[in-house]
């Protein structure tokens, strides 16, 4: 009863918070770090908000009253004194009934009132300059990730017969899912999707294996099935001489952007056509009109044209071909990058694969992510295993892997030998489970396959997400552990993805993941929030997107702070070093269709983005970032 007494007195004479703001060091990027030096007689627990932003820098405070402010290049270059004002308040915002302790908080808030339980301060901060006039430290540079520097990799994107990336010589390994097209052979009309036609035969390696006839309205209907390359591009990818070929017998045909100039067969008897390609929105058509049962037309290629004196045409990849399979074009932009994520061509977030027997398999006619999910092929597996120790192989690259939420032990086991036995020496490999598993935003099943293992096992709906994610986590990553054991050739790195807007969900994954982990992963973005979007409209314009972006850049210096303390925290705890990598990142200005729209377009090719994104990067490394994951390699509007 006495302590009840002792806090109720408290509350009734609740005592101004204090601050003295003093500056500590400036680090070699210009980030300048201080203590406010907060203090309160009758309350230990304290929270603070940056009320007023300096003019020449942005501040952020971090929960246990340390300060960090950034200096933009120009106030770097001359050096300069700013200043920035800091609320504290005793009285942390939000109601939370739990107990006696929050009945006495809730009382002290909602009754009494919190007179005398803030103060605000104005912190005198002193940028000493560069001499030569600019900063003293490059942005990392991905080709030269050593020196204690961040590495800068890269997400690659979902492939799909829409993305400006050619990432193989053979376009039709990217070509869309074979599209079932109803042909009435009276009027001569062709019905795309048609609701009412069969869903197409096709088999485990993506063919057609056969063409339906039905009536319809006394008509005897026609099935054809056709696809699509770089469709919905504006005319930007290749043109020229395409040369494509297939086996079996049946009538192909070729439009849109494709016009056949030759036919004919192959010394090895396969069926091909000349296609003079002349680029448009519409991008390259190919139909089966007809096919034969018994011989179906089958394993298609569609090579690109000639490159840089390097021809494609008749070079079907397979594991240990002496070719590559990817287009010198995608290399060459690739390789300033040292380590990539293959989690959108992998199809993680939708991903069905549960057995090793559902993986895409090297030889099948697609590799296009979006190859799934279709009533002929309704999978979703991604690109083939192969493919992707190609590309890492290729480009001397350390890959990064995402477990499919839903894989059994044998496809986890399966997957990880295939890379220790066929991953060249000297490669980290970074691993981790599913990917967001706190976002329940559309396409993001795994989230909500893994809140319904926690309420099946009935667990507490605050943690029960976060236990479940934790031990799926370990389950996998211990299965890596265990094929790695004994080598020393490859370096594994097992990775626990966290939330980086909140370090206390990443720590309650990290509890129940029993140390088997070796870096903290988070997605430090760059974005205008939800409360200045919702003042946006139609006529918001570039430079305000572009001021709010970089104001911005703090708080994901902050989460990464935050973050930092944390693997720095579990390295203490488990001896050993635990890194901090970002496996996604970069500005996120996603329009959502809304009416700015436009205005974040322009944004992300203004000269000004350059600038936010150097700054970013310098301060991420300054914050303890080791690898950072820009997302993602190429992209359209959208």
């Amino acid at each position: 009863m006495s302590g009840f007494l002792t806090v109720v007195s408290a509350l009734l004479n609740n005592q101004t918070p204090r601050m003295s703001p003093t500056q500590s060091a400036q680090s070699p990027a210009g980030v300048v770090t201080g203590s406010l030096n907060a203090v309160d007689p009758d309350s230990p627990r304290l929270a603070f908000t940056v009320t007023s932003q300096p003019e020449r820098g942005t501040a952020a405070v971090a929960a246990d009253g340390t300060w960090t402010y950034t200096p933009t290049p120009a106030a770097l270059a001359a050096g300069v004194t700013d200043t920035f004002e800091v609320t504290v308040s005793d009285a942390p915002s939000g109601f939370a009934i739990h107990g006696l302790a929050g009945l006495i908080h809730l009382l002290s808030f909602g009754l009494l009132g919190s007179r005398g339980d803030t103060s605000t301060s104005a912190v005198t901060v002193v940028v000493a300059p560069f001499t030569t006039g600019e900063p003293d430290i490059d942005p990392p540079d991905p080709a030269e990730p050593g020196g204690g520097r961040m590495a800068v990799g890269m997400n690659l994107e979902s492939i799909v017969d829409w993305s400006p990336a050619w990432t193989f010589t053979d376009a039709f390994k990217a070509s869309r899912p074979w599209i079932s097209q109803a042909f009435n052979p009276q009027t001569f009309g062709l019905t795309w999707e048609a609701a009412d036609a069969p869903i197409l035969d096709v088999d485990a390696d993506g063919n057609v294996r056969s063409l339906k006839t039905w009536m319809q309205n006394g008509v005897a209907m026609k099935q054809f099935a056709g696809t699509l390359m770089f469709n919905g591009l504006s005319g930007g990818y290749a043109g020229g001489t395409y040369h494509a070929e297939w086996d079996g017998s049946g009538v192909v045909s070729f439009g849109f952007d494709a016009e056949v100039t030759a036919t004919g067969r192959t010394a090895a008897g396969r069926n091909f056509a000349e296609l003079l390609v002349t680029p448009s929105d519409s991008g390259i058509y190919l139909r089966i009109e007809e096919t034969s049962p018994a011989d179906p037309v089958r394993d298609f290629n569609v090579w690109m044209p000639d490159y840089e004196g390097q021809s494609f045409a008749g070079q079907r990849w397979q594991p240990g071909a002496a070719f590559s399979p990817f287009h010198p074009l995608f290399l060459k932009r690739l390789a300033p990058f040292p380590a990539l994520r293959f989690m959108a061509m992998q199809e993680t977030n939708s991903s069905d694969i549960v057995t090793w027997s559902q993986r895409r398999d090297a030889d099948d006619i697609r590799q296009g992510s979006g190859s799934g999910g279709t009533p002929s092929e309704p999978t979703v597996n991604g690109i083939a295993l192969e493919y992707m120790v190609e590309l890492a192989n290729e480009l001397d690259a350390d890959p990064w892997f995402t477990m499919p939420h839903q894989a059994d032990d044998t496809f986890v086991r399966n997957f990880a030998t295939y890379v220790r036995n066929h991953l060249e020496p000297g490669r980290s490999v970074y691993v981790e489970w599913s990917n967001e598993i706190w976002n329940f935003g559309w396409g993001f099943e795994a989230s909500a396959w893994v809140a319904d293992r926690a309420r099946a096992a009935g667990l507490d709906p605050d943690f029960g997400q976060w236990i479940i994610a934790g031990q799926e986590a370990k389950r996998d990553l211990d299965i890596w552990s265990q094929v790695f054991a004994g080598q020393s050739g490859l370096e594994l790195v097992r990775v626990a993805a966290g939330w980086a807007a909140v370090s206390w969900v990443t720590d309650q994954i990290l509890q129940n993941m029993g140390g088997s982990f070796d870096a903290i992963a988070i997605a430090p973005y760059i974005t205008p929030t939800d409360e200045q979007r919702a003042g946006y409209t139609a006529a918001t314009g570039v430079d305000r997107v572009i001021a709010d972006t970089r104001a911005n850049v703090a708080t994901s210096v902050q989460w990464t702070v935050d973050h930092e303390q944390l693997a720095n925290d579990w390295s203490a705890r488990l001896g050993r070093p635990v890194e901090l990598v970002a496996y996604e990142g970069g500005a996120h200005l996603d329009g959502r269709n809304a009416p700015y729209q436009n205005a974040f377009y322009s944004a992300s090719n203004d000269p000004r983005m350059g600038e936010i994104y150097r700054d970013y990067l310098i301060r991420l490394d300054a914050a303890g970032m080791d690898l950072f994951m820009d997302f993602q390699f190429t992209g359209q509007p959208g």
